[in-house]
């Protein structure tokens, strides 16, 4: 979708399986995936959303930082990353 600039405000996309990719939970490997991305007006992708075969996984940002919350398996997941650089869990 885009706004009436011409620029990219929202994504629907599948993307194919990655055995190969590091997750910031520790695991290995991601399945085809459904993602939804939401972009401001200046490019930055602030809404993700997304739905695979063993689970999905949510990242809100802004300014500030972001919260991203995955529930893949058996591996739930929560990370805070603020605009400072600190990161919790």
């Amino acid at each position: 979708m885009v706004d009436e600039r011409g620029r990219v405000r929202a994504e629907l996309k599948v993307l194919p399986a990655d055995p190969e990719l590091n997750m910031p939970d520790g695991t290995v490997g991601y399945p085809e995936t459904v993602l939804l991305r939401l972009v401001s007006s200046r490019g930055a992708p602030h809404v993700k959303l997304s739905a695979s075969e063993d689970g999905g996984g949510m990242v809100l940002g802004g300014e500030g930082g972001y919260v991203q919350i995955l529930s893949r398996g058996g591996h739930p997941f929560v990370k805070i990353h603020d605009a400072s650089g600190r990161e919790r869990e």
